[in-house]
């Protein structure tokens, strides 16, 4: 059975808990029946339980302050005082964080430190290279040029060393910094392409050469120079350099929007197959033309004039 004060398991018939005191209330008897079986005779009761001979000790006080420790107890050792602890800690919080605040002074201070060197030595660096661009420039000055003071000296002083101080030239072309010549005998072709670079300190010198592209050979001036209006005039059309194309024509042709038309990028690769002249001085300049969509075959009718041969028509052949 359980004890009804405080739940501990207690033996039955006992009057009172073994472990909080309390007393426990009386088993009932068991019930007597009304008539006992035939044949049987009736029980006789037993005598009322009898109180026990010694007296009951009520249950101690229970919870805080109820009187704990009993009367008589010795009494227990005195508490400990923490304030030595607590003090201890708080010294060693406050070394702690002056330690931290040491350290991050001294970071802070030689992170300060090493930043004035690195500008200190980029101030000598920059002092350096100023004092190295002022001497290349002095330098420069008193340089002597490396070329020439135009293209036309550089192009004449080739000519002289090649023995063909009397050659015809003119310029082709012209991109930037770079001027390109052809160059030939007087009343002849022109044989040679020459090209003219400018150099940093400004002077021209001649850079390459190389034989004129396109059509060449022993031929007259005439015809030579109808070719090369055609092939001008094509390669200006493959460079988009539709004014430049159209400057070397004229009516009925100058009148055609294809005087001054332009490759954008379609027009691949050209050449010249073949002059036929015509009575009259003019020529027909046949063409072999590569574009994206295929090859076309055009003829250009080249006449003279006062400034030079000049295309004044085109059809296909």
């Amino acid at each position: 059975m359980l004890c009804p004060n405080c739940n501990a398991e207690v033996r039955e018939g006992a009057a009172f808990c073994g472990n909080c005191g309390a007393v426990l209330p009386a088993t009932p008897p068991a019930e007597t029946p009304a008539s006992a079986a035939p044949g049987v005779a009736p029980t006789t009761p037993l005598p009322p339980a009898q109180p026990p001979a010694y007296a009951p000790v009520p249950p101690p006080p229970v919870g805080p302050g109820a009187g704990w420790p009993p009367p008589g107890a010795p009494a227990g050792p005195p508490a400990k005082k923490k304030t030595g602890l607590i003090a201890a800690a708080i010294i060693a919080a406050v070394l702690l964080l002056g330690g931290v605040t040491a350290g991050v002074v001294y970071l802070v201070q030689s992170n300060a430190e090493e930043e004035d060197d690195r500008d200190r030595d980029r101030d000598d660096e920059d002092q350096d290279e100023d004092e190295d661009a002022d001497e290349d420039a002095d330098d420069d000055e008193h340089a002597e040029p490396v070329g020439f003071e135009s293209a036309d000296a550089a192009v004449l002083d080739y000519l002289v060393s090649a023995d063909a101080g009397e050659w015809v030239c003119v310029v082709y072309d012209e991109i930037d910094d770079s001027i390109v010549y052809w160059a030939g005998p007087p009343n002849s072709e022109f044989v040679e392409q020459i090209t003219v670079e400018q150099q940093d300190d400004g002077s021209w010198l001649v850079t390459s050469t190389d034989a004129v592209p396109g059509y060449g050979g022993d031929v007259s001036f005439p015809e030579d120079e109808a070719a090369s209006v055609v092939y001008e005039f094509m390669y200006a059309v493959q460079e988009n350099r539709g004014d430049d194309a159209h400057a070397l024509t004229v009516d009925p042709f100058a009148s055609d929007p294809a005087s001054a038309q332009m490759g954008s990028g379609d027009f691949i690769s050209f050449g010249v197959e073949r002059l036929t002249p015509q009575s009259d001085g003019s020529f027909w300049v046949q063409t072999y033309q590569e574009w994206t969509w295929g090859d076309e075959y055009w003829e250009y009718w080249v006449v003279p004039t006062e400034t030079g041969y000049r295309i004044a028509d085109m059809r296909p052949y």
